[in-house]
Formats: structure tokens, C-alpha cells, sequence
């Protein structure tokens, strides 16, 4: 089993691990219902639990509970207790690496689950032996599988995106990254609808990775900034939306946004004590001191990542490391050492076969033996680069192809969202003015009210007293003529007493004729329309003795006028 293989079936082990401390039941629960219980059936079903619970921890005891399941299966007619028991014991034994017999059990429990209608259950065991073919590097065929499992998730919307999650990392192992991107968006989508955060994260990290891989570096960027701005209370997926970050914008040479993402992405590593994204961290670091010719830096990160490579067992990543070094060797004139890195990375190239590498390996080896004065071996050297510059050109040309239109759609995207202010800068304005406007609109509405509330007030008191003098005189002309009486008698005497011996105030006395006239109508409560009849005059000339003969007798309004007028025995 390759280097590769481990890697994934480690991957997919850490993931099943965490599910299951996640979903554990207490395991001494099951233990009691074996040693308590008369049902066959419970028993049967809590030796399969337990089989399957300690699959990772404790192998060999997994392996056993399994047994006495099939044990008690044997005397028992219990289907779906026998289809779980298979299946789990399928899963046992291909983690030691039985793999025929694995899928040989899976099978009989597809057939049995099959027979019973159990859908769910028919495709997480076809999805079982998915694993167990991407286990032996057979990935066409775990994707065969997982598809076939694909059908019976139709009424099972999770499981049918956690399995597009998985079709996704063994489309992106060789290296189908456009599948890779459709299955995880497809996952995507669920997660979204469900809210489902944890899963939703893992799934835009992934995607964001996916468009790096397709050099589609902006569409990286944009799932890295959303899963980060999702991820506060997940420090691990923060870290992970950093990382991104940093490599997207250092495919782009935005070296110091990449080199502020990398380093928050190392400290979120460190703290949670994650040995291999440390060095992969650690490692991008130094590549992003080597383009910023900081070369002591990064010969500092880049040894650390190495060392950190090498006691992990990441073979790819130490060759890459260890190229790494010849180049930053190289950069600093210690010719010596830089050889010495670069023979090395020529020797391992085989095992990794990665074209840009090799070709800046030739390159810059070829260049060494030059200045060495070994020219034979340089030329020797640059035939093989030239025999292969023209495919490594052509990657080369589209890596600066992807980074120019990525950088040309973040471009765009930048004037979008600018425009976009601008839009919303204009519409706050005018949202400004609306409120405005409807302030005004407002506060002119509540002086027509007021208004209108004035005169309904003011009518409702004339027709009060007119209704009033009516009992006390026959007609409004009555009324009139004697209060104009009245007022000929008092402008006679020319005393300040009235006609029924009141005493009237001195200032009554400032009151014209005609603003006389005016109060023994408003007396009465004649409207300012019959006033105007009355008298001759205009309405004008009428609110304009009313104004007066407010002033003069401290009053406010007609009513009060009028009120003063009966008070003191003028009506």
C-alpha cells in the first residue's frame, strides 16, 4: 500500500473517529443490556453496536462481540440484526486490510437490506465498499460505488451529501478537480438549506481548495472568506479558511495579504497542537520569505517544515521542502549546499513526478555545475530541461493565464462592490430626503388636523349659542338689534357701566364702533360669513377686527370674545 493510500485511508479514519466519539452511546449501557436481557434480538443488536463502536479503538475486541452476534444469528431468524452484524464486521476487517472478505460481507448485507426495503441501510453499505476499493488505490471503482449508493439516498438528503463529500476528495485524489468541485457543491447546497455549520464549513473549505487546484483563484478566495466568516466558534476550519487565504493570494503574488493569512493560519495550528498543518503552515511561510527575497526567514521556516515533514512520514512535502532549500542556497551563493539539496530533489523526483519542480531542479542544477566549471555536466543537464521545457512552459503559461483572469474578476468584483457603495451611498441619500419629506409631510398633516380640528370646535360653539340666544330671543335679528341697543346706550352715556349696572373694564372703552358691531355678532354666534352680510364688509375686514378685538379684551379666540360680551351683560 503506497504512501498515497495510507494518507487517504487515514484522512477518512481520523473523520469516521470523530463521528463516532461524536454519535457514541455509553458502551457499559450496552454491556448491562447483553448480561441482563432475555430478548435474542437486544442482544444481538448490542453485540453489533459494540462491534461497530470499538472498530478503531480496540480492533480485535470489536471483532469478537461480531461473533457472538453471528453466534446467536445462527439459531435466530433476525434479518436485519444479520444484515447490521455483516456489515459492521465488513468494516472490521478492512481496516486490518481483508478486503475480499470485507466486501464479500458488505455484499450479503446489501442483499439482505435489499430484501427488506432498507434503503438507508443499502446504500452506507455500498458506500462501505466504496472505502474499501479507495483503501487499495482503486478509485474509479469507489466512485462506482458511491454513485450506486447514490440512488438509494434519494429520500436521505444528509447521507446523500456527506457521500458527494466523499466522491469529492476521490475525485480531487486523481486529480478530477472539476468533478471534485460539482460533488462538493452539490453537498454544499444541502448544508446550506440545513444549516448544518460544522458540515458546511468543511465543505466551502473544501471547495475554496478545489479552485485553487483549478487555478480559478478568485472563486478560491470567495469560499475561503465565507467559511471564514462563518467559522469563529470552529477554530480549526478558521485556521483552515486562512491557509487558503494565504495560498490563494500567493498564486496571485499578493505576498503581503498572503503572508498576513499564513501566519494567523499557524498560530490557530499551533494552539490546537495539529502536527501536520503546522508544518504545511510553516512550510508556506518560507515560501512566501523566499519570494519576498527574505531568505534568511524563510531558511529558518523552511528547515523547521522539513524536520516536521520527515517525522511525520509526508514524503511528497520533505522533497518539496528539501527543493526548497537548494533554491534558498542557491538565492544566498552557498553553491555548495544548494548542490548538495538539488542533486538530492533530482534523485527523489521520480517518487512525486511534479513537472515544475523538476524542471526548476535541471535549471538551477545546470547553472551550479556551470559555475563550477563542469560544463560537460551542465550541458548534459540542460538537454534534459529543453527536451521537457516545452510541457512545463505550457504549465507554466497557464498558471500566469489563471492568475492574470483571477486577478482581472477580483478586479471587477472590487468595481462591483464599489459600484454597489455608490448605489447604496445614493439610495441612503435619498432615504435621507424621503425621511425628510415625510417629516414635512407629516408635520403638515398634524397642522391641517389641528386646524381642522379648530374649526370643527369653533362651529360646534356657534351653532352652541346661537341654539343659546334662540331661547332667549325669537330671531338672531332680535337678538342683534338689542345688543345694538345696548351698545348705542352705553356709547351715550359714556360711562363705564353697562345696561344692567355691571361694572364693564376700562379698556372696553378702546373698542371702536364697527369692532363693537363685530363683538355683538360674534355675541350671538354668527359665523364670519354672516358677519361680512351683515355689516357690508369684507371677510378680510372681519378676521382683522376680530384680531383686534382679541387683543384689546385679552382673549383668545371668539368664544371667549363672546363669552366676555355675555359675562358682562352686553347680550
Amino acid at each position: 500500500m503506497n504512501i498515497k493510500i495510507i494518507r487517504h485511508s487515514l484522512f477518512i479514519i481520523l473523520n469516521i473517529t470523530v463521528c463516532v466519539k461524536f454519535y457514541g452511546i455509553n458502551l457499559d449501557s450496552l454491556q448491562q443490556i447483553i448480561d441482563t436481557t432475555k430478548s435474542v434480538e437486544l442482544k444481538i443488536d448490542a453485540f453489533n453496536k459494540l462491534g461497530w463502536e470499538l472498530r478503531f479503538s480496540d480492533n480485535a475486541k470489536s471483532k469478537g462481540y461480531l461473533q457472538e452476534s453471528f453466534k446467536l444469528l445462527q439459531n435466530t431468524q433476525y434479518p436485519n440484526g444479520k444484515a447490521q452484524a455483516l456489515n459492521n464486521y465488513g468494516c472490521n476487517i478492512m481496516l486490518t486490510g481483508q478486503f475480499k472478505e470485507a466486501e464479500d460481507s458488505l455484499n450479503k448485507a446489501v442483499d439482505i437490506y435489499k430484501s427488506l426495503g432498507f434503503n438507508e441501510e443499502v446504500g452506507k453499505s455500498l458506500t462501505n465498499i466504496g472505502t474499501i476499493y479507495f483503501y487499495q488505490g482503486k478509485v474509479e471503482n469507489a466512485i462506482a460505488y458511491c454513485e450506486k449508493a447514490m440512488t438509494y439516498f434519494k429520500d436521505f438528503p444528509e447521507k446523500a451529501a456527506k457521500t458527494n463529500v466523499n466522491m469529492g476528495v476521490m475525485y480531487r485524489s486523481i486529480g478530477n478537480y472539476k468533478k471534485a468541485i460539482d460533488k462538493q457543491l452539490s453537498a454544499l447546497s444541502y448544508f446550506k438549506e440545513v444549516k448544518d455549520t460544522l458540515s458546511l464549513l468543511t465543505s466551502l473549505n473544501n471547495v475554496g481548495s478545489l479552485f485553487l487546484h483549478f487555478k480559478q483563484y478568485d472563486k478560491a478566495i470567495k469560499y475561503h472568506e465565507e467559511a471564514l466568516n462563518l467559522s469563529n466558534n470552529f477554530p480549526a476550519d478558521k485556521a483552515r479558511s486562512y491557509g487558503g487565504l494565504g495560498s490563494a493570494y500567493k498564486k496571485l503574488k499578493m505576498h503581503e495579504k498572503a503572508l498576513e493569512f499564513n501566519q494567523l493560519a499557524l498560530s490557530e495550528f499551533i494552539e490546537l497542537n495539529l502536527m501536520k498543518e503546522i508544518a504545511t503552515s510553516t512550510y508556506n511561510l518560507g515560501g512566501l520569505y523566499f519570494d519576498l527575497k527574505k531568505y534568511d526567514e524563510a531558511l529558518s521556516h523552511i528547515m523547521i517544515a522539513k524536520e516536521k515533514f520527515t517525522k511525520l512520514k509526508l514524503e511528497r512535502e520533505r522533497i518539496t521542502a528539501i527543493n526548497m532549500l537548494g533554491l534558498i542556497y542557491f538565492e544566498l551563493e552557498k553553491n555548495d549546499s544548494a548542490m548538495i539539496y538539488l542533486q538530492e530533489v533530482l534523485s527523489l523526483q521520480k517518487d512525486i513526478q511534479d513537472p515544475l519542480i523538476y524542471q526548476s531542479t535541471l535549471r538551477n542544477l545546470a547553472k551550479l555545475y556551470e559555475l563550477k566549471g563542469d560544463i560537460e555536466k551542465a550541458n548534459e543537464l540542460y538537454n534534459i530541461y529543453n527536451d521537457s521545457k516545452d510541457s512545463i512552459f505550457s504549465l507554466i503559461a497557464a498558471e500566469k493565464v489563471a492568475e492574470s483572469e483571477a486577478k482581472y474578476r477580483l478586479k471587477e468584483k472590487e468595481k462591483e462592490l464599489e459600484a454597489t457603495k455608490v448605489v447604496n451611498e445614493s439610495l441612503t441619500d435619498k432615504l435621507k430626503n424621503y425621511t425628510w419629506l415625510m417629516v414635512v409631510l407629516f408635520c403638515l398633516m398634524m397642522v391641517a388636523i389641528f386646524i381642522y380640528l379648530k374649526k370643527r370646535k369653533e362651529t360646534a360653539f356657534i351653532k352652541a349659542q346661537k341654539e343659546s340666544i334662540l331661547k332667549k330671543y325669537s330671531s338672531l335679528e332680535d337678538a342683534y338689534a338689542n345688543m345694538y341697543n345696548a351698545l348705542e346706550q352705553f356709547q351715550q352715556k359714556g360711562v363705564k357701566e353697562s345696561v344692567n349696572n355691571k361694572t364693564l373694564p376700562e379698556w372696553i372703552s378702546e373698542l371702536s364702533k364697527r369692532e363693537l358691531e363685530v363683538l355683538s355678532c360674534l355675541a350671538i354666534g354668527m359665523t364670519d360669513q354672516e358677519i361680512s352680510d351683515k355689516l357690508f364688509v369684507s371677510l378680510a375686514t372681519v378676521r382683522t377686527h376680530c384680531r383686534r378685538i382679541y387683543s384689546k379684551l385679552l382673549v383668545k379666540n371668539r368664544s371667549e370674545a363672546a363669552n366676555f360680551a355675555r359675562e358682562h351683560g352686553l347680550i
